[in-house]
């Protein structure tokens, strides 16, 4: 196995003691970002090593004793590894307020899993409001000054400026891996690209990014066309893949060309615009936030998910799309009738599997199957 690809398998199989150990060696803080859109630069800018909460694929244990079980496991996972005692190595959490479900998250965890620190990022939700913008820049002021009374450290405009430039290395290498598998699909698993990207969440960027140029160094791409139906993965834009999804894709005959995923495309879709010098940095994190691709936790009426994965099918190649709903997120659920609606419209195959993270069972293989066949005659 690669050298690099063993290390990004060791932080994807196991975060929780990949970062026990590395925290132990460096001493340094750790704060856990729920997902998504937490602008983890400024974390980082203040000395902070930043970390997305993957959750946990164990069976949730103790979360039920507080939550309700139509509740989904972005918000059960972590609620329940803290519960656990399993998060001893988290010095703070910084939530997304994305949905009902995740404003819920952060109480709870205040009243029974408390962390020296704890920050709720209040987003825009109506993108394209006049006031969007500037609230956006105050919001982004207001974490700086928490992070600066939690870690004792000024964030300066060239320190986020260098936190900024460093993130962005790690999106050019990612959107050069998935340029790479774009042009030979067949060179890459869906295990081994899942691998990496978990990896990127949990690892420090100053770590990851001199791996994955020498994993795109060594990999090899000469694998030739083969006869596997190309597919786009898409999902809830918080959730990670389903357990077991990546090995049941690979091996049903899947050729996943491209993605439309949090631990995927998402995560380095949007380049922070380059600080010119004298620039405030703040407002360069902002105007990427508003760059972000179409996403039902966001409204902005120029802006549709579903024609998003459709474009994104398209452009990779793709004859259809997989998309993993996660069981009981209502945001993407009033979404989806519209969004089989243009599928339809469009006529692009798609295939909705609806997951809660208990693993992908033979029937997921089944439908998966038959889907493949169907797109194969089409």
């Amino acid at each position: 196995m690669n050298v690099a690809m063993d290390q990004f398998a060791q932080a994807a199989h196991s975060p929780s003691d990949w970062l026990k150990s590395w925290k132990a060696g460096s001493g340094k803080k750790i704060i856990g970002c729920f997902p998504l859109y937490i602008p983890e630069e400024l974390i980082h800018a203040a000395g902070i090593l930043p970390v997305v909460l993957q959750g946990s694929d164990k069976p949730v244990a103790r979360a039920g004793e507080y939550l309700h079980s139509n509740v989904c496991h972005p918000v059960q996972g972590s609620f329940d590894q803290a519960l656990r005692g399993e998060m001893h190595y988290v010095d703070g959490v910084a939530f997304a307020d994305i949905c009902e479900q995740a404003k819920r998250a952060s109480s709870l965890w205040r009243l029974y899993h408390t962390f020296p620190f704890r920050f709720n990022f209040l987003f825009p939700h109506v993108l394209n409001s006049p006031t969007a913008t500037p609230y956006m820049i105050r919001e982004l002021g207001r974490f700086k000054r928490s992070l600066e009374e939690f870690s004792g450290r000024e964030i300066t405009s060239s320190a986020l400026a260098e936190s900024i430039a460093l993130y962005n290395r790690t999106r050019e290498l990612l959107a050069e891996l998935y340029r790479r598998r774009q042009r030979s699909p067949g060179s890459f698993s869906v295990v081994e690209v899942s691998q990496i990207l978990a990896a990127v969440q949990t690892m420090p960027k100053e770590d990851f990014n001199p791996l994955l140029e020498t994993y795109l160094a060594g990999k090899d791409t000469t694998a030739g066309a083969d006869d596997r139906v190309p597919l786009l993965l898409a999902c809830n834009q918080c959730e990670d893949l389903e357990p077991g999804m990546a090995g049941v894709l690979d091996g049903a005959g899947a050729l996943v060309v491209n993605d439309d995923l949090y631990p995927g495309y998402r995560y380095f879709a949007t380049p922070v615009p380059t600080v010119p010098q004298n620039g405030d940095p703040l407002e360069a994190l902002s105007q990427a936030h508003f760059n972000l691709p179409a996403c039902p936790t966001r409204h902005n009426p120029v802006n549709n998910w579903g024609q998003h994965m459709i474009d994104r099918a398209r452009q990779s190649g793709a004859k259809g799309v997989v998309l993993l709903m996660q069981q009981f997120c209502e945001i993407h659920y009033f979404e989806y009738p519209l969004v089989k609606n243009r599928f339809s419209q469009e006529g692009m195959p798609l295939l909705m599997l609806e997951t809660d993270h208990s693993g992908a069972a033979g029937r997921v293989r089944t439908r998966l199957e038959a889907f493949l066949e169907m797109v194969k005659e089409a």
